[in-house]
């Protein structure tokens, strides 16, 4: 009852919110062609310079990121169906390769005097906005001050294995190691698990957004925060992995916002992605109203490894990632079909992740 409870309340919620969204990216679209147009040849300068500098393409603040986006993935070679696509992030050599390519290294004092002119041009025109209330910011794809004071963000103390904070640290000397009641009852198939922040109130709009509204551009901060927050599981892990959306699900959402998160968690902390490792065999029925043994009754057999990626897998430690951590039924059950499929180890990193109240 309590995990029906915990899952349930907010459904409402969420699917009216994601409702509202859906219809404002579609709006926003059209505003955004509009406007790109009419900013032209200045916009691309400013994201030629950017790109140089960081070897990525920018997101430009709100709806601009829809197509700016979706130009990156193309550029950068997201995987269409039966291709095999792996991300490393960039190394020194190769951003200064990038930039000599293209004939603009910002090292040299005139051109860093020239970026540093469009990007005060370019936020004048277009000035940084909030990843979750878009209000002015000082830094592009940031929060602001409220917002980042709003958002619970997750950390010691909390479970060994599945991450879920505790109200209190455990006795001096003995924080190592501790784990929830449920992890003691029943280890899961992940050997440890990390979130962000907690998915309540202040956090929901952000999630949605990025999920369900085309509001990719946020990404590069969030797979910079998931580094941050998964640092101890990214330090001895070979591959980064998405949960997959399945096939009819990803044609209609246009992307798979677990796989923009794995992308950039691979880039910022150096590792290996392979966003087609896991597949669903299978559309499930949303989770939303679902307690935790009917998410898993609803997961179950729904994933599977491709074949060409098993070699790659044997004996290896995998991160999965995904956006937000409910009761864990979803990322267990890859762990599960990974660890079958010969990963030494699976790790989870969430964006955001759902706190239920402990029992008394």
């Amino acid at each position: 009852m309590l995990d029906t409870i915990a899952t349930g309340e907010t459904v409402g919620e969420d699917a009216a919110m994601r409702a509202k969204l859906e219809r404002r990216a579609k709006s926003a679209v059209h505003v955004v062609e509009t406007f790109g147009d009419a900013l032209g040849h200045f916009a691309e300068q400013k994201i030629m310079l950017l790109e140089a500098r960081s070897g990525t393409v920018p997101m430009l603040a709100n709806g601009a990121a829809i197509e700016n986006g979706r130009r990156h993935l193309r550029h950068y070679g997201m995987p269409s169906c039966g291709q095999t696509v792996f991300f490393r992030g960039p190394s020194i050599d190769s951003e200064r390769k990038l930039r000599l390519a293209r004939g603009m290294d910002v090292g040299r004092p005139a051109l860093r005097w020239v970026h540093r002119a469009f990007g005060a041009a370019l936020d004048a025109v277009l000035p940084p906005q909030c990843l979750s209330c878009s209000g002015v910011t000082q830094t592009p794809r940031a929060l602001c001050a409220a917002c980042w004071a709003n958002i619970v963000w997750l950390g010691a103390p909390l479970c060994a294995c599945c991450g879920v904070p505790f109200e209190f640290d455990a006795a001096p000397g003995s924080s190592d190691g501790v784990l929830c009641a449920p992890c003691l009852s029943q280890r899961p198939a992940f050997v440890r698990a990390r979130a962000v922040f907690q998915y309540n109130e202040a956090s929901r709009g952000l999630v949605l957004a990025f999920k369900h509204a085309d509001r990719t551009h946020g990404a590069p901060a969030f797979g910079q925060w998931l580094a941050r927050a998964g640092a101890e599981l990214l330090a001895d892990a070979d591959i980064v992995a998405p949960v997959p959306l399945h096939w009819t699900r990803l044609a209609w959402r246009r992307y798979n916002q677990a796989a923009l998160l794995a992308h950039a968690v691979a880039q910022s902390s150096g590792r290996d992605c392979i966003p087609d490792l896991l597949k669903r065999t299978r559309r499930t029925p949303t989770q939303g109203e679902r307690g935790r043994a009917a998410r898993r009754r609803n997961v179950r057999r729904a994933f599977a490894v491709l074949e060409r990626h098993r070699p790659h897998l044997f004996g290896r430690r995998v991160v999965l990632v995904d956006d937000v951590f409910t009761t864990g039924a979803t990322v267990e059950e890859c762990a599960r079909v990974l660890t079958e499929n010969g990963a030494a180890s699976v790790a989870v990193l969430t964006l955001a992740r759902v706190v239920r109240p402990f029992a008394s």
